[in-house]
C-alpha cells in the first residue's frame, strides 16, 4: 500500500482527531471495514448497519493492532486513535479518491444492468496475459465496495478493472469521482432499479455519467446490440461489440457443442481470431467480446 498517513486521512476526510495523545507517526498498512480482517497498522472504518454497527467492534479492532479508526461518534471509554467524521462511507470514498490519484495507471470502469462481474472477469483474464491486474473481488461494486477495492492497489499493479454498480440517482457521480476511470465499459441497459431511476432511459442517464469523468482521450466500450447504448452520446471514442453487422467488434459463427463449449470468430479493428469458452449462454459471448475489444485496442 502506498503512503497514507494520519495527517492525510484527516485532511482528505475533514475528520477530527479525538483524544489528547499526539498523532501517530506511522502510516497505515491497510483499510478494512471488517473487524475479522483487522491487521496490525490498519485503518478500521466503523460502518453503522441495519443489523450490526461497526462502532461495537472499534475496541476489538484496536486490540488486534489497528492504528486508528474512523468513527461517526465517540466511543465510550476510548480516547485517541479515533478520527471523528460525519459519515464513514463518504469519508472512505473521499480517502479512496485521494489514494487512487497516486497511481498513474489505466483504470477500467465497468457498469451495466447485468453481466458486470462476468465481464470484469473476462477482461481481467485477457489483460493478465501481459499485465499485473488489480480487480474488484466478487461483485463488491457499491459505494462501500469500490473504495475498499481501490485501497487494494499497490505498486505492482499495472492496470485496474473496477465494477461500478448503481441503483439510485447520484450513485455514479460518487463512484466515478472516486474511481476516476480512464476507460469505460457498458454491458447492457436493463430494467433493474426502475423503482429508483424511473425508466430504462433514466437508468442509462445515471450509468452514462461515468463518461463525464473519463479523460477526453479515454475510450468507451459498449454493446452495439443495445439501442440505448448505440444512441449514447459521449465525447470519447466509442467501440461497440456484439452480434449485429454494425458493431465495431463482432462475433461470427457462434456455436455450442454437445459438451457445452461455446466458440466463435471475433472480427473487427483489423483483427480476426477464434475463441472458445467452457460455458453456455449468449451473455458469455458479450463478455468475451468486451474483453476482446479492450485486448485489441
Amino acid at each position: 500500500m502506498k503512503s497514507l498517513s494520519i495527517e492525510n486521512i484527516l485532511r482528505e476526510t475533514g475528520g477530527k482527531w479525538l483524544g489528547s495523545e499526539p498523532l501517530p507517526s506511522e502510516e497505515i498498512t491497510a483499510v478494512t471495514t471488517d473487524s475479522r480482517k483487522v491487521t496490525p497498522g490498519c485503518l478500521f472504518a466503523a460502518i453503522p448497519g441495519e443489523r450490526v454497527d461497526g462502532h461495537s467492534f472499534v475496541s476489538a479492532a484496536m486490540q488486534q493492532g489497528a492504528l486508528c479508526a474512523l468513527v461517526q461518534h465517540e466511543i465510550e471509554g476510548m480516547q485517541g486513535k479515533l478520527i471523528l467524521i460525519p459519515d464513514t462511507v463518504t469519508a472512505l470514498q473521499s480517502l479512496a479518491g485521494y489514494y487512487r490519484k497516486q497511481y498513474d495507471i489505466p483504470v477500467i470502469g465497468i457498469t451495466g444492468s447485468v453481466g458486470k462481474t462476468t465481464t470484469k472477469e473476462m477482461i481481467s483474464s485477457v489483460l493478465e496475459q501481459q499485465f499485473c491486474v488489480h480487480k474488484t473481488e466478487g461483485n463488491f461494486n457499491n459505494d462501500l465496495g469500490v473504495p475498499i477495492t481501490l485501497f487494494g492497489l499497490n505498486d505492482s499493479h499495472e492496470i485496474a478493472v473496477v465494477e461500478m454498480g448503481v441503483s439510485h440517482p447520484g450513485d455514479m457521480q460518487r463512484l466515478a469521482e472516486t474511481v476516476q476511470p480512464t476507460m469505460g465499459v457498458f454491458t447492457v441497459i436493463g430494467d433493474a432499479h426502475l423503482e429508483y431511476l424511473g425508466s430504462r432511459a433514466g437508468i442509462l442517464a445515471e450509468k452514462a455519467r461515468m463518461n463525464e469523468y473519463l479523460p477526453d482521450n479515454g475510450m468507451v466500450f459498449c454493446s452495439g446490440d443495445d439501442p440505448l447504448l448505440v444512441a449514447m452520446v459521449c465525447r470519447q471514442e466509442k467501440i461497440t461489440f456484439g452480434l449485429g453487422p454494425s458493431c465495431t467488434v463482432r462475433a461470427l459463427d457462434v456455436r455450442t457443442d454437445s459438451e457445452g463449449m461455446t466458440s466463435c470468430t471475433v472480427h473487427g479493428l483489423g483483427r480476426s481470431f477464434d475463441i472458445m469458452m467452457p460455458a453456455y449462454g449468449e451473455h458469455m459471448i458479450y463478455a468475451a467480446l468486451a474483453a476482446a475489444s479492450i485486448g485489441i485496442t
